[in-house]
């Protein structure tokens, strides 16, 4: 029977291996019942201000849908991902360990770098009770995602996995 079930399993299309919106939302709704009662409150206000990240109405919890709604959007921005695109991965060597970051991440502009850069703008926007920068927070919860992508964070020189191409569904 497990036979079976890994030979099906490994017959399945190459998209069911990928996050996706659904993976995007998925760990969205899990970190969003880890919030403390603090956290929960201000990303309410912080999201609820965008109007891409409004829960539905009579959503059973609001947070939870308004951080689904932000894990999808870097994704799906208006003119597409453009200049964002290399944000979404790293490429690290199999052998690679931290120190390699800074050479894969050139100017700053890969995965790890901008997930150190918009939580370091957070303690900013605590100090004062206010969030000015819903998006940054929206890539932060979609990064949260990506990050845990195999594809997305070692190389084979593919851009994250983003240049193989897979056909399915």
């Amino acid at each position: 029977m497990r036979r079976i079930i890994v030979t099906i399993l490994l017959l399945a299309p190459g998209q069911a291996w990928c996050w996706g919106d659904e993976g995007h939302q998925t760990v969205a709704r899990i970190a969003a019942a880890h919030l403390t009662d603090r956290a929960r409150h201000a990303l309410a206000q912080l999201l609820s201000q965008d109007a891409d990240f409004a829960a539905p109405q009579g959503a059973s919890d609001p947070v939870a849908e308004a951080m689904a709604r932000a894990a999808i959007w870097p994704d799906h921005m208006p003119g597409g991902k453009g200049a964002t695109a290399p944000w979404h991965y790293i490429d690290i060597g199999l052998f690679e360990g931290p120190s390699q970051i800074a050479a894969r991440c050139p100017d700053g502009n890969c995965i790890v770098a901008k997930m150190k850069q918009y939580l370091a703008n957070l303690p900013a926007h605590r100090a004062d009770g206010t969030w000015s920068e819903a998006k940054e927070v929206a890539f932060l919860i979609h990064f949260a995602g990506d990050i845990h992508q195999p594809l997305h964070c070692s190389t084979d020189a593919d851009a994250g996995g983003n240049c193989v191409n897979v056909a399915g569904f």
